[in-house]
């Protein structure tokens, strides 16, 4: 009996030490971000300008314009890994629409400044969204987009201001609850500091939306993004690809075909 008592000590010891480290480093377990020299130079084979804003917390947010001789604007909210060394390419997607696009590397990433926090990253998308206003656009002639981790930035942004219309891609409904998903012994919803809870929010945009989620997903299941799409009670519009994962949506024709199509009435 002493022996189990001991064990089951040991057990619980190294549990709580499991526990704890998970609470420590979990920025560090969700977010990738690679950092760019000051001086780094971006691909110049397509027109962009690199832009410098200032966050309300005084940060310093790299980002990437896209011009285009349209009134229309897409903000993208990347994905948690990387830096726009890469992900500036991601414009390769959209520049048949021919829309101005803007991109930023959040806190943290690439040659932005600060470090990554919840309410940071929605600093950062505040500070993007608004730099877009004092640039000229209309309200109604913003699209907001976020991908993977940043539909969570995208959400928050959408449901605080003026937008034309809200594309998600691989969404999440909450991130506590797609970490419960994945690390349940690790008990998320007790011990994890980021919510990114796009359920409570997304009955406040007010505007169309687009939902695109693989079928296939094996970083974000597919699930989430339809309880998300569910849960919305506005006009809105669901792409499942059947073979989709998490990464390649874009290589799909449909995808091109179903973003084209939503933007055009929207």
């Amino acid at each position: 009996m002493k022996l189990l008592k001991m064990l089951f000590l040991y057990i619980l010891i190294f549990y709580l030490l499991i526990l704890a480290g998970s609470c420590s480093f979990q920025t560090k377990m969700i977010f990738f971000p690679s950092r760019l020299d000051a001086n780094f130079q971006f691909d110049k084979s397509f027109v962009n300008s690199e832009v410098t804003i200032k966050t309300k917390d005084n940060e310093s947010i790299n980002g990437l314009f896209f011009p285009a001789k349209n009134d229309k604007v897409i903000l993208y909210f990347h994905g948690n890994a990387g830096s726009l060394e890469d992900w500036q390419f991601v414009f390769n997607n959209f520049k048949n629409l021919n829309f101005n696009f803007f991109i930023i590397d959040y806190r943290g990433y690439g040659k932005s400044t600060g470090k990554i926090s919840e309410k940071g990253l929605y600093a950062d998308g505040q500070a993007a969204y608004d730099y877009l206003i004092k640039s000229g656009f209309k309200p109604e002639n913003i699209i907001i987009y976020g991908r993977s981790i940043g539909t969570g930035i995208a959400v928050e942004i959408a449901s605080k201001n003026k937008s034309a219309s809200v594309i998600l891609e691989s969404p999440f409904s909450y991130f506590k609850k797609l970490a419960n998903d994945k690390f349940p012994y690790l008990m998320p919803y007790i011990i994890l500091r980021y919510s990114f809870n796009n359920l409570k929010k997304i009955n406040g945009i007010n505007v169309p939306l687009l939902i695109i989620h693989g079928k296939k997903d094996e970083v974000i299941p597919f699930k989430f993004g339809k309880e998300l799409f569910d849960c919305y009670k506005g006009e809105k519009v669901f792409l499942p690809i059947e073979t989709g994962g998490h990464n390649n949506l874009s290589s799909y024709p449909e995808f091109s075909k179903a973003v084209s199509s939503f933007l055009s009435k929207h």
